[in-house]
């Protein structure tokens, strides 16, 4: 299922960095992406960091900056093996 796509919007990536993320006592080198988007002719506008494992193949946080200056990271408090069936 392919998620829906406004119409007149277009989004973009950009890879800025690798950086560590910890989650609880392990640590992950993981790439900063920072997607932005826009509906219009405008330039387009920030959206948020996703901070993507390719290890684990997963994102393990975004980051919302919001225009008064605070920001807010959302991540994962703990991951846990899947033990195998016996």
């Amino acid at each position: 299922m392919r998620a829906r796509e406004e119409p007149n919007s277009a989004s973009a990536r950009a890879c800025a960095c690798t950086e560590d993320v910890y989650i609880g006592p392990c640590k992950y080198s993981v790439l900063k992406i920072e997607r932005s988007e826009t509906r219009s002719a405008d330039p387009p506008r920030f959206v948020y960091s996703e901070y993507y494992s390719p290890i684990l193949k997963l994102s393990l946080a975004k980051e919302y900056r919001y225009p008064n200056g605070q920001s807010q990271l959302i991540k994962f408090d703990r991951i846990y093996t899947k033990l195998p069936r016996q």
